[in-house]
């Protein structure tokens, strides 16, 4: 016999992981570090807002319609996954509307968005999801 128990847990996250897809409409340099193609991954450590192994000769604005076809990742200082939204709309501080993914990020790879509103807008995905 199977049995779900719902109970509060706690978890310490510590990389948020942004992966979605680009097209040529959406001016992403070639040498944009975390592009691959047309795909990009990056994944930003919580507590310093900065783009893991990122460098790039200015200042980038970023502004991409995903739709709902964009990954988001929580992730532990191990990299172990706390929370995945796969496929979905844009969690709200990383964007508009649910689609677009829309912040800039210093050449030193710092991301200037409200990481705090990212990560509750996830918590409520999942929480809404379990219901």
């Amino acid at each position: 016999m199977y049995i779900d128990l719902k109970r509060p847990q706690t978890f310490e996250v510590k990389y948020l992981t942004l992966m979605f897809e680009v097209d040529e409409d959406d001016n992403f340099p070639e040498n944009l570090p975390g592009k691959s193609e047309d795909k990009v991954e990056w994944t930003i450590d919580l507590d310093t807002s900065r783009i893991r192994g990122y460098s790039f000769d200015r200042d980038f604005d970023v502004h991409v319609k995903v739709r709902d076809g964009g990954t988001y990742i929580l992730s532990d200082c191990l990299f172990r996954q706390v929370i995945t939204m796969e496929q979905e709309y844009v969690p709200d501080g990383l964007g508009k509307y649910g689609d677009y993914l829309i912040f800039t990020i210093t050449s030193d790879g710092t991301v200037k968005i409200n990481l705090d509103k990212v990560v509750d807008s996830m918590v409520k995905f999942v929480e809404s999801s379990n219901e």
